[in-house]
């Protein structure tokens, strides 16, 4: 028997940035619209032996006034942006 894939579906829609490094544990600096913001990284520890340093990624926007910043890196992908896929 075939399991059927079922994609996770997000509350909100996301929008793509490219991360510019890793701050500290909690946050990230990611190039968005052709600004550098600081996004909440919901992992505290390492995320793999690897560089995060202009990976693609998928964030998430709040309008939450309580939170330190507006937006939540939701997705981090491996491949290359530059490469074709």
């Amino acid at each position: 028997m075939v399991k059927k894939f079922t994609p996770y579906k997000f509350k909100t829609k996301l929008v793509e940035g490219i991360i510019i490094k890793r701050v500290f544990n909690y946050i990230m600096l990611v190039k968005y619209n052709n600004q550098t913001i600081r996004c909440h990284c919901p992992t505290t520890c390492s995320i793999g032996n690897f560089s995060l340093k202009n990976l693609p990624c998928l964030l998430s926007i709040t309008d939450d006034d309580k939170r330190k910043t507006k937006y939540t890196v939701e997705a981090i992908s491996l491949d290359n942006p530059n490469k074709k896929n």
